[in-house]
């Protein structure tokens, strides 16, 4: 009897749309489909391959003058300019430009002076890339959309442009609310990038930032895939929808040859490739599944090196762990858990659930289908990992959280 009228209670709270919308400005909860139910890897706690004791990782931090302001703050990715520059996208939308590194007592840290390489705007730069020849910078914003430094090297002379904000699709003019990572084609030029959901980044008031993190709590609560992977071509300067209906696509990356491109959709735990050519050409199918990664997935980009251990392999970061109330969340029945992913969505932000300590990059061999994780299973040198650039045999790696740069050989 009283599971049957708790039952009943659920029903008549989400048929009663109209009394309970203003709580939900972004939309009731939706059922989760059963192929994203459960599944994930354990994790290998003996497996700390990412930490700086086995001497392949260096941690890049900023060096401060006396009464310094500082600049490298959570640099959700790093990238390298054409000159082997390390840049680093921060809060307060800067790029950073990490020079004259210098060693300290501890062998695993170094210090490097911060400087802005440019000031990218109001917005929250989250992923960029450099055009192959080095003069156009492209950038996911997730408040502008994609925007662009054309002679990058003679900034702040070049300015920055707004080159998408909006996409027809299906007919429909659609806004990107949360432009998120970007690739550049190799042998076209076309840009790739993703639109990671329909909710935009929450406003920081007293920081005068974005809280681009709220945002993906709410999209991943709600469960609704409005999630896209886009092209932009600059010689037409048209923009094409290449996939939809993603749960929070994230990472975009594409291979040397430009034959596809790879996305993470970070709350289906997915990784998911598009292919530009071949046989297959303009299918968008599942690499890399839930069951084989130990957590959401966020950035990634692919090697372009011809030789060494990173020839043929693509890199995604994985910045948490599934946390256990999360797993049982999933596993409750319909309605069930879509009542309880509603209070959860009604909670005030500072009792939103907070991320698990966890470093991690997959490593996928595209070859051979191949995977494995450097990691840092309790985040002692690097946690919550959100963008990750292979560059040189070498991955740079990103943190939303922590106010690092980590270099890791690969070698």
């Amino acid at each position: 009897m009283r599971t049957v009228l708790f039952v009943g209670v659920l029903s008549s709270c989400y048929a009663g749309r109209h009394i309970f919308g203003h709580f939900f400005p972004h939309g009731l909860p939706v059922p989760i489909p059963v192929s994203d139910r459960g599944g994930y890897a354990e994790i290998d706690y003996s497996n700390d391959s990412l930490q700086a004791k086995h001497g392949k990782l260096t941690k890049i931090v900023e060096r401060l003058e006396e009464g310094q302001e500082p600049l490298l703050k959570g640099p959700e990715t790093a990238i390298v300019g054409p000159k082997g520059e390390i840049y680093a996208f921060c809060r307060g939308a800067k790029m950073v430009l990490l020079s004259n590194l210098q060693p300290t007592d501890d062998p695993y840290t170094k210090t490097a002076k911060a400087t802005i390489a440019a000031d990218l705007g109001n917005g929250a730069p989250l992923g960029g890339k450099f055009t192959p020849d080095g003069n156009t910078l492209y950038v996911a914003d997730a408040l502008l959309g994609l925007t662009r430094i054309r002679d990058f090297h003679n900034y702040p002379d070049s300015k920055v442009e707004l080159v998408a904000n909006k996409v027809w699709d299906n007919g429909v003019l659609t806004p990107l609310l949360f432009t998120d990572d970007v690739a550049i084609g190799p042998k076209t030029g076309k840009v790739y990038f993703s639109d990671a959901t329909e909710i935009p980044p929450d406003r920081l008031i007293q920081e005068r930032d974005w809280d681009v993190l709220y945002a993906s709590k709410i999209d991943f609560v709600r469960g609704k895939r409005t999630g896209r992977l886009l092209q932009y071509d600059p010689e037409t300067e048209e923009v094409t929808v290449l996939a939809r209906d993603l749960h929070f696509a994230n990472g975009v990356a594409v291979d040397k040859d430009e034959t596809y491109v790879l996305q993470s959709q970070t709350f289906s735990m997915r990784l998911s490739k598009y292919h530009l050519a071949g046989p297959k050409q303009g299918n968008f199918e599942t690499i890399i599944d839930a069951n084989q990664f130990t957590g959401y997935t966020d950035g990634a980009d692919c090697s372009w090196e011809t030789s060494g251990a990173s020839a043929g392999k693509c890199y995604v970061a994985v910045p948490s762990p599934v946390p256990p109330a999360m797993k049982i969340l999933q596993a409750l029945p319909h309605p069930i858990d879509q009542f309880l992913r509603g209070l959860l969505m009604m909670l005030p932000k500072s009792l939103a659930p907070k991320p698990v300590d966890y470093g991690c990059v997959m490593e996928v061999d595209m070859e051979t289908g191949a995977i494995r994780a450097l990691q840092d299973p309790d985040a002692t040198d690097m946690n919550f990992l959100t963008g990750v650039t292979a560059h040189g045999n070498k991955l740079f790696l990103g943190s939303l959280h922590e106010d690092v740069v980590g270099i890791y050989d690969l070698n």
